[in-house]
């Protein structure tokens, strides 16, 4: 059970001293001589002090409000049924108004009209609620005569000033909220002597008392809105406070251009002036902040497109650097592989073959990581739970990180059914584990790892940068992350890009095909770090809700001797001639063509019957995929081998146009051998149902 202890003392002590401050503010303003109608309650800057200080802590400190009410109720005279219901009343009307302000998605910088008056409009309410259960107790207890309405109204008024003028002052204090931006000093000090002494001359004895002084109330407002404009929360939020300042202590020093004969008045044209000017600049601030966030929302809009435009051309462009070099790497590992096979292992020749034969095979793995980023790997899809692709190589996952690395496993206990190719799954998780413990190095460090499903994907789009359209509807979620050194800023959208790499060792395609794996699954990669705080990689995928395939493996009995022809089909010459010498060593004879047209020509000889075909893909004119239902429309059964170096496994051709088998290049005498032995088999079996 984690331990509570230290958040506890914490919440104790900031309901303290939410207490005292309530109860010293309320003392102060109480203790102001009277001045007509009490003028000197005009603003009840408790109220305000403690909706800001319950938006910042949580409404868990509602005991500090009503703490706080009862002794300021009892300090300054009041019976102990009026003490509990201002407690009661006080502590409701914050409460209230927290709550209401969470529900509407109220933030603390009031960005835009809506959330502007909803903010005004739940303290015109919340305020009223308190007002009354306040008044009530005066009357029952006898302490109020007469029409209780002035009363309520005077209550209910100063608690809603009290809230406006100090609540986005206090919300606004560094720490709190957002900088404002930057602007030069001349113009912020431009901005603080302009409002100090227009405020100066409408409300101090600057100005003779023969001038008309109520036109000089409205000079103040251009540094006000100034202040909002360019300063924000901040800038508005300060201004006018110090504009009620200068109107409260004016008013109630007959001075200045409301200090009237009738207090009535000059209450309300205070209380006009003040209102005026909180909600005026916090509207302009809030506008601003609106516009700055749609532009920042639309610049983050543009970079996405851009990077997704450079993700689409890197793939394009990786997809056809790796199907042309399959095709060499055919030829290249065909004819090697036929040479080493009529040479003696004492000859001196046949370590350099051998050597060529293994740097093919490496060269075959780099162009399956290229292929795996431009998304368009060979997979073999199923629906699989994605958290029992995580515990299956949890093996694994110990030895690709280093040691003394504490592993965290958070997988959903229920099944997250999705449609993935499971040793493509595995790959990704264990690229991104082997990238985490390169984040750690020689440091200890913790590597967690969750799994978990979310109704959708909108709940990261704000934090951090993600790459690829997330998907639609429900997901299931698969997080990496680390408490690494992090990753720079300006490499945060490179880390993608192939061959990019930070580090000293590494072809920089451990994430560019985590990248491809994920976009051919249909699915996104958000990403989230900073630097000495660790990253975080999420993966999301679409959720579906077929039950998890559970597929036998056959056993694959022998075939029995080699025979027959095999019609070999491809455009590239040298492709095409290793391909024929493979076959042929296989045992079989062969019929080559270079095209689709030259390929159909063969089988229309009424001599000439195939044993199978070994027909590349994308070829020009005609492909492969034509060629395959131009055979089938005309009535040939024969079993096809589709291979390429390019193209995702046509799955559904395959299943349409069958038999047929598909083969990824390069390929070896023996993956030859075994695709062909694949096929006829299967071949077999079906025709003997």
């Amino acid at each position: 059970m984690p331990n509570t202890t230290p958040r506890t003392n914490r919440d104790l002590l900031s309901m303290i001293a939410l207490a005292a401050v309530y109860t010293a503010l309320g003392v102060l303003v109480l203790s102001v001589p009277e001045t007509g109608v009490e003028l000197r309650r005009m603003i009840w800057l408790p109220s305000g002090v403690a909706l800001a200080w319950l938006i910042i802590g949580g409404m868990r400190m509602w005991p500090g409000v009503a703490i706080g009410a009862a002794l300021t109720t009892a300090l300054t005279g009041g019976g102990p049924v009026h003490v509990i219901a201002t407690a009661v009343a006080n502590s409701l009307e914050i409460v209230l108004a927290v709550w209401v302000f969470r529900r509407a998605g109220i933030d603390r910088h009031l960005v835009g009209r809506s959330q502007l008056v909803v903010f005004l409009g739940t303290l015109v309410v919340a305020s009223g609620l308190s007002a009354i259960i306040s008044v009530e107790s005066l009357v029952l207890t006898g302490s109020a005569s007469g029409s209780i309405w002035p009363l309520w109204f005077m209550w209910w008024l100063t608690h809603v000033m009290g809230s406006i003028v100090l609540t986005p002052l206090i919300l606004s204090f560094p720490g709190f909220s957002k900088p404002p931006p930057r602007m030069p000093t001349w113009e912020s000090a431009s901005i603080i002597v302009g409002l100090a002494l227009t405020l100066s001359i409408s409300f101090t004895t600057l100005v003779p008392e023969s001038v008309s002084r109520l036109p000089l109330a409205f000079l103040p407002f251009p540094f006000l809105l100034w202040a909002a404009y360019r300063c924000g929360q901040l800038g508005a939020s300060s201004s006018s406070f110090a504009a009620a300042a200068f109107a409260v202590v004016g008013t109630l020093l007959g001075i200045g251009p409301f200090a009237h004969e009738s207090p009535s008045t000059s209450l309300f044209l205070t209380l006009l002036f003040v209102s005026s000017a909180v909600v005026s600049t916090l509207l302009i601030a809030g506008l601003v902040a609106e516009r700055r966030k749609a532009e920042e929302e639309r610049q983050r809009l543009i970079r996405r497109v851009r990077r997704s435009e450079k993700l689409e051309s890197l793939g394009a462009l990786a997809g056809g650097i790796a199907h042309d070099f399959n095709n060499l790497l055919v030829a290249i590992m065909g004819n090697v592989d036929l040479v080493l096979m009529d040479t003696s292992p004492s000859e001196p020749a046949y370590e350099p073959l051998d050597q060529s034969v293994k740097a093919s095979e490496r060269a075959t793995e780099l162009c399956r990581q290229l292929l795996a980023y431009a998304g368009q790997g060979p997979y073999e899809h199923a629906v699989v739970d994605l958290s029992s692709v995580v515990r299956d190589i949890t093996s694994l996952l110990r030895v690709t990180v280093p040691k003394g690395t504490v592993l965290h496993y958070d997988l959903a206990p229920e099944e997250l059914p999705v449609t993935a190719d499971t040793a493509q799954l595995r790959r990704v998780v264990l690229n991104l584990f082997a990238n985490a413990g390169d984040a750690l190095g020689l440091r200890r460090g913790q590597i967690t790892v969750r799994t978990y499903a979310a109704l959708d994907a909108s709940w990261y789009r704000d934090d951090g940068l993600f790459y690829l359209d997330p998907p639609d509807g429900p997901v299931a979620v698969i997080e990496v992350e680390d408490t690494g050194e992090g990753i720079a800023t300006d490499n945060l959208e490179r880390i993608f890009d192939p061959v990019f790499t930070t580090r000293g060792t590494g072809r920089g395609l451990g994430l560019a095909s985590v990248l491809g794996i994920v976009r051919g699954h249909g699915g996104a990669v958000h990403v989230r770090s900073e630097l000495g705080g660790g990253t975080r990689f999420t993966l999301v995928f679409p959720l579906v809700d077929d039950p998890i395939d559970s597929i036998p493996v056959p056993p694959v009995p022998d075939i029995g001797r080699r025979s027959g022809t095999v019609l070999v089909v491809d455009d590239e010459p040298s492709v095409k001639r290793a391909a024929v010498a493979l076959v042929r060593r296989l045992g079989y004879d062969t019929v080559d063509a270079s095209d689709g047209p030259s390929a159909l020509t063969a089988f229309d000889r009424v001599d000439q019957e195939f044993t199978c075909v070994l027909l590349d893909i994308t070829m020009p004119g005609m492909s492969g995929i034509e060629v395959l239902k131009e055979i089938r429309e005309r009535g040939h059964d024969v079993p096809v081998l589709l291979s390429s170096g390019y193209v995702l496994s046509p799955i559904e051709v395959l299943a349409e146009h069958g038999p047929a088998r598909f083969l990824p290049k390069p390929y070896t005498l023996a993956g030859l051998e075994e695709a062909i032995e694949e096929l006829l088999l299967f071949t077999s079996d079906a025709s003997s149902r």
